[in-house]
């Protein structure tokens, strides 16, 4: 009986644990219509504030298709607050999980934020849409606290999978 509360055990670990680190499906989802396709920007938090790391990830599909994913390899990335850029730059798809960076906004308001999608070097889709970030109640103690959160978290999912591995071994020499 007990071996199958370790098994329980393990297998919520494995299910929890990316969702520590990815923004798909915690936060807030933008979404464009744009040319036939859907572009999806999903972060990692619901209600995004300045001074606090905030990860973006970026998928597209095909509006017609209903949620099949578009081919793409390459995403052009700018957020704009006014005339100033604040982020501009190239992501290359990588070999396994979602497309996507973590940056800090500075200011309170509005931004706008373009992406475009290709594909073999050649345009698939580009859109843009409107970010708007709340006030940071404690200005720089809201990014450490967020930092804070982080060390915690992977330093409890780190202790717990470490005594779990314990265990096994444990019950594995006991067998021999």
């Amino acid at each position: 009986m007990k071996k199958y509360y370790l098994y329980i055990i393990i297998l919520l670990a494995l299910v929890i644990a990316p969702n520590l680190v990815l923004a798909h499906g915690v936060g807030e989802t933008l979404t464009i219509d744009k040319d036939g396709y859907e572009i999806d920007i999903d972060l990692d938090t619901k209600n995004p504030i300045s001074n606090s790391a905030i990860r973006f990830d970026f998928d597209l599909t095909d509006s017609e298709e209903k949620g099949l994913s578009t081919d793409f390899d390459y995403i052009w990335v700018r957020i704009q607050k006014g005339q100033k850029t604040i982020f501009a730059g190239g992501i290359g798809k990588p070999e396994f999980g979602p497309m996507g960076f973590t940056t800090v906004l500075p200011e309170a308001g509005s931004y706008i934020l373009s992406v475009r999608f290709q594909n073999v070097g050649e345009k698939v889709v580009e859109g843009e849409t409107t970010l708007n970030i709340s006030l940071g109640s404690g200005g720089e103690s809201e990014r450490s606290g967020f930092l804070g959160y982080l060390f915690t978290t992977q330093f409890l999912f780190g202790l717990i999978t470490g005594l779990i591995l314990v265990f096994l071994a444990k019950a594995i020499l006991k067998k021999k």
